[in-house]
């Protein structure tokens, strides 16, 4: 009989991705999800113990009010980072990286001559002041992939 056929290529390493922006990581829904904490380990010592059962790890190298550095193991799946300074999210993902998504420019548009906002004809004044925060909240959307929240 012929010899039995080799054993498939073990599948690579899932890749490590750095959320942007630095800061804490959250769940679909805005939550900070299920996570172990780990104390006292290094970066390299954080991606190590982030093992089959973790999604991703937040790193935090040093908290003032411990004095060390805080590692939190996650089990559900993260989908972005809110800014929180000193803190980096980092998620497992399989296959190659995904292109970048193209740059949002960060220039806001240029004022009408003599400055300030006019409103559309027909377009009251408080309708103006609606549109322009939506147009914000949906700008900060694109520009950092989800709401934008600073936990403290």
């Amino acid at each position: 009989s012929p010899p039995p056929p080799p054993p498939p290529p073990p599948s690579p390493p899932p890749r490590i991705v750095a959320l942007r922006p630095e800061g804490a990581c959250r769940t679909a829904d805005g939550g900070v999800g299920t996570y172990d904490e780990r104390w006292g380990l290094t970066l390299a010592g954080c991606e190590a113990a982030c093992d089959a059962g973790c999604q991703a790890f937040e790193f935090a190298p040093y908290l003032a009010r411990t004095g060390t550095s805080k590692c939190e193991l996650h089990s559900e799946r993260i989908k972005y980072a809110v800014p929180l300074p000193g803190a980096a999210c980092y998620t497992k993902s399989a296959g190659p990286p995904s292109p970048a998504p193209p740059p949002l420019p960060l220039t806001p548009p240029s004022l009408p001559a003599g400055g300030g906002y006019r409103a559309p004809v027909g377009l009251a004044s408080d309708d103006a002041a609606q549109l322009d925060a939506m147009l914000q909240g949906e700008y900060s959307r694109r520009l950092y992939g989800a709401s934008h929240r600073v936990d403290v």
